[in-house]
């Protein structure tokens, strides 16, 4: 269910700091739109949409599987999303929400969702549609990687890491003085989990792990798995390492994932071996060095590159 914007559609905003007073925003057209949320731009703000249960249009109505720890926000009133939001790490490089919105519906359901800080674009966006250098994605992927580590030293783990979930910033170039500067945020935090906690079939397919797919507990491996796969697509041509029509097409089947995933690291051990390229090679065995032996960090491993960026 999406929302179908008029002028006269209206939220209620209620930020998490009391210091600023709950208003009523108008909502636009939304700026983009996902599977199961409606992204707008209001007042300098993200508005993120979702679809609601039956409920009442007072502080009591309710949110789908919101967050966190695989826990979700099912019947939780203002105070319940509060208190939870509060207990996620305050980590500079994640979009947490700062507040909460609701918009009652003609059919007597409410549309409620997360105010968050607006950043200009994501990573999917800006390597489809603009001109970036490869030094640049590096620096953002490199940023991306310090995020997460400080994410998992305090316990918990993302769990839906992809190009679409990294929010950038840019700041200086073309018009504005310095150079063009990017400034990253890991975004979706609905998906975050203690680590420990089983996987819930969280994630986004090709970038789901193992573990993931088949519920078993999750650790900082499986945010490393997806960030394997977000390497292989900002480096080589957009393509990731695992199928996502494969993995739609097994479903739950885990017996038949796992066997997409050997024949897909055959596949990338071939490619190393044919590939002629120095740079596109240390990609591909910096992707399969990860997806095989599943360090629970990467950063060494993404430094690698380095050399071969500031080289060129």
């Amino acid at each position: 269910m999406h929302i179908h914007a008029t002028k006269d559609d209206q939220v209620t905003a209620i930020f998490f700091d009391a210091t600023i007073p709950r208003h009523i925003m108008t909502l636009p057209k939304p700026t983009k739109r996902a599977t199961n949320v409606d992204i707008f731009k209001v007042e300098g703000y993200c508005i993120r949409m979702y679809p609601a249960r039956p409920s009442g249009i007072n502080e009591s109505f309710t949110a789908i599987d919101f967050m966190p720890g695989g826990h979700g926000l099912k019947h939780r009133t203002y105070s319940d999303m509060s208190v939870l939001v509060n207990d996620l790490p305050r980590i500079d490089g994640v979009n947490l929400p700062i507040g909460i919105v609701h918009l009652p519906t003609s059919d007597g359901n409410s549309l409620v969702g997360t105010i968050h800080d607006w950043c200009d674009t994501d990573l999917h966006t800006l390597m489809k549609h603009e001109d970036v250098e490869l030094i640049d994605v590096y620096k953002i992927l490199v940023s991306v990687a310090k995020t997460l580590e400080k994410l998992h030293e305090v316990g918990w783990a993302h769990t839906d890491i992809k190009p679409y979930n990294i929010l950038v910033n840019l700041v200086g170039g073309e018009d504005e003085k310095g150079p063009r500067e990017y400034h990253t945020f890991v975004a979706d935090v609905d998906s975050i989990h203690r680590i420990g906690c089983l996987g819930e079939g969280n994630g986004t397919g090709c970038y789901m792990s193992p573990e993931m797919m088949s519920n078993h507990a999750i650790f900082p491996e499986a945010d490393w798995w997806a960030f394997a796969n977000m390497i292989h697509e900002c480096f080589l041509d957009g393509e990731d390492v695992m199928s996502c029509a494969a993995v739609k097409l097994v479903g739950e089947d885990t017996h038949d994932y796992l066997e997409i995933i050997a024949e897909a690291i055959v596949e990338l051990d071939t490619a190393i071996d044919a590939e002629s390229d120095d740079f596109d090679r240390e990609v591909k065995m910096i992707v399969r060095e990860i997806l095989i032996h599943r360090p629970s960090s990467v950063l060494s491993l993404l430094e690698r590159l380095e050399e071969y960026l500031t080289e060129n």
